[in-house]
């Protein structure tokens, strides 16, 4: 998958690609990554079995995690501090995408859930305000 690569019934675009390699590390923005079947992007924390949520024994649909760019807009945080791996610019909400397959580059992923704003974000960023 890289960067500016989209394709589906839905129009959109990849702006940044990110990876963590530990739960509460620094987000690291990447040119493209390679998307793991079943498991993630090739260096990132849930691939390797370490992300936050596996550690809770969840396994739902953390594979790989999308944000809007609009989401994150006119918000104090960085696109990075969001802990999701693809921000995308869409002319969709990424709800539309539950139990959808689409493309980005050549990967093929399946919409599972909605992963709605949570505190984590806020609290690793020391900035308020991230669910909201």
């Amino acid at each position: 998958m890289t960067e500016n690569q989209t394709q589906s019934k839905h129009s959109g675009s990849v702006e940044a690609i990110f990876i963590c390699v530990g739960p509460g590390e620094k987000m690291n923005s990447v040119e493209q990554a390679e998307a793991l079947k079943d498991l993630g992007l090739k260096g990132d924390r849930y691939a390797s079995g370490e992300g936050k949520w596996q550690s809770k024994g969840r396994k739902v649909g953390q594979d790989v995690t999308f944000v809007r760019a609009q989401a994150v807009e006119n918000t104090q945080f960085e696109a990075s501090e969001t802990r999701r791996n693809v921000l995308i610019r869409t002319d969709f909400e990424l709800v539309d995408l539950i139990e959808k397959r689409f493309r980005i580059g050549t990967a093929i992923f399946q919409g599972v859930e909605d992963c709605a704003p949570c505190k984590r974000p806020s609290e690793l960023a020391q900035k308020p305000g991230f669910a909201k």
